[in-house]
């Protein structure tokens, strides 16, 4: 019988690396808010309706969805810089 191979879709942690920033941000009011598309199908309209909800309940922005090049891959650092450029919040996700 042939061997089978299970892999964990986790991937590996550095245990030395440093902790990501978290800054509060307070309230969500006259704040911009963006969205990162990670490429699968159906990010992009979940984010663009999240986004515009949120905005609308919160009194913020919505600055609109930006597409990184695929979901197998890390965001661009162009990309990203452009994002901390132009607004306050990013929200991100997955959706199929």
């Amino acid at each position: 019988m042939a061997e089978t191979r299970i892999y964990s879709p986790e991937g590996s942690v550095d245990p030395n690396a440093a902790p990501t920033a978290r800054v509060a941000i307070g309230s969500l009011a006259g704040k911009r808010i963006g969205a990162l598309d990670n490429g699968k199908s159906g990010a992009r309209a979940l984010l663009r309706a999240m986004g515009e909800r949120l905005a609308l309940r919160t009194g913020a922005t919505f600055a609109g969805v930006v597409q990184k090049q695929t979901a197998a891959t890390p965001c661009e650092t162009d990309l990203l810089e452009r994002l901390a450029a132009e607004v306050e919040v990013v929200l991100t996700g997955t959706a199929d």
